[in-house]
């Protein structure tokens, strides 16, 4: 139930936030385009594609299930959509354009991925986000193209890396007692230079999510 909850609010997030009805198709010139956020996702995505398309194939649904799962509520739902609503906040951006095409993408796939396992309701919302008339369904989609150039271990690592530091953020001020909306200055200390940079790079994007000046 909770999981079902969890895909209808991240479909109403991007119908709420989409700039017109016309083709979102994602095409390779958006690729010069991509953010770090969302070279991550698109790496994710096509690592879980490969596997569960795999495990599918070995009949071992209920790993298929949880990696969908996991995936689904932590790496989109939890982290892209975060890093992706403050760049949904300037319709005339074009990487506010490229996160509505990577966000309708990445959900599209999902939805056809889980589909063998929750058929009602990703039926429902495929329909709602791609507009089909109801003679056309989902499950008779084709399975979701794997694209072996988006995956990026290493860029994978790096954002783990940056999970982990705002998680700890997050906690310290649990344990200082702050309020929710308090900013507070934050020092993030490391020899390691990829590191520092990535970080760098990233900036707005921790100050927003761990509340930080």
């Amino acid at each position: 139930r909770n999981f079902a909850n969890k895909l209808w609010n991240a479909t109403k997030f991007v119908l709420i936030n989409k700039t017109s009805n016309e083709n979102y198709l994602f095409q390779e010139n958006d690729e010069n385009y991509l953010e770090l956020p969302d070279k991550w996702i698109l790496s994710k995505l096509n690592q879980v594609n490969i596997k569960v398309a795999n495990l599918l194939n070995q009949y071992k649904l209920g790993e298929s299930a949880k990696l969908l799962y996991e995936f689904s509520w932590n790496d989109f739902c939890d982290w892209y959509v975060e890093f992706a609503k403050q760049r949904l906040h300037n319709k005339e951006n074009k990487n506010r354009r490229i996160s509505e095409k990577v966000l309708i993408k990445v959900l599209t796939d999902i939805l056809v991925m889980i589909h063998p396992f929750m058929p009602h309701i990703t039926e429902e919302l495929w329909h709602a986000l791609q507009i089909k008339p109801p003679e056309i369904l989902l499950a008779l989609q084709n399975w979701p193209i794997q694209e072996n150039k988006f995956i990026n271990i290493d860029l994978d690592k790096s954002f783990q890396q940056l999970f982990e530091i705002i998680r700890l953020i997050r906690n310290l001020r649990v344990e200082l007692g702050l309020k929710p909306s308090q900013n507070i200055p934050v020092f993030l200390i490391t020899d390691n230079e990829t590191i520092r940079n990535f970080l760098k790079s990233l900036v707005p994007d921790i100050k927003t999510l761990t509340k930080s000046s």
